[in-house]
């Protein structure tokens, strides 16, 4: 067994950013669709969302995902990081 001792914030918080937009981009295309067959786009216009939504959720990866790797340095560092096995 091994253990994952650190994770480093900034490459772990770029790649979760990347996925996220990802994410955020077919959020936005699922929710513009819903917006441009309802007919209702009194409330967002439906770029915005296709724009908007990928940046928001990467941004808000980005930042969740390096506070959570702070604080799993902390304990680790404490208690233990988490084992894996690896082949």
């Amino acid at each position: 067994m091994r253990e994952i001792k650190k994770i480093d914030p900034i490459s772990f918080a770029n790649i979760e950013a990347i996925i996220m937009a990802i994410v955020g981009f077919v959020v936005g295309l699922l929710y513009s669709a819903g917006l441009t067959m309802s007919g209702n786009m009194l409330m967002i216009n439906p770029a915005i969302a296709i724009i908007g939504l990928p940046i928001l959720y990467a941004i808000t990866g980005w930042i969740s995902t390096a506070i959570f790797c702070v604080i799993y340095n902390l304990l680790a560092s404490g208690i233990g990081g988490v084992k894996i096995e690896l082949k």
